[in-house]
């Protein structure tokens, strides 16, 4: 699962989003403006840029990062294609697993 935490009117935030959602890469999108404690916490580890991006395979990463993103599409991709069906996944939402 990936989480884009993001704040209105961020240029890099919706590079982010745009990045993912080319890549059918599904994603949880929450408003870092309307969680300071979430906010706090980020920069108190250090994570003082827009947007975070949290995935629950790769460490957690700040802006918008290509060379970072592609490995979490690339991590989205090994998790559906070991279906074992011919053709079942152009994109992880095409896999038609039960």
């Amino acid at each position: 699962m990936i989480t884009v935490w993001s704040k209105p009117n961020c240029v890099q935030c919706n590079a982010v989003k745009r990045h993912l959602d080319k890549n059918g890469i599904p994603y949880e999108e929450r408003d870092l403006t309307l969680d300071p404690d979430k906010l706090l916490e980020f920069k108190d580890r250090g994570l003082a840029q827009a947007p975070v991006v949290e995935s629950s395979t790769r460490d957690t990463f700040t802006g918008f990062n290509p060379y970072k993103l592609d490995e979490l599409v690339e991590d989205a991709w090994e998790l559906v294609a070991g279906c074992g069906e011919e053709d079942c996944c152009r994109t992880p939402d095409d896999c038609e697993r039960p």
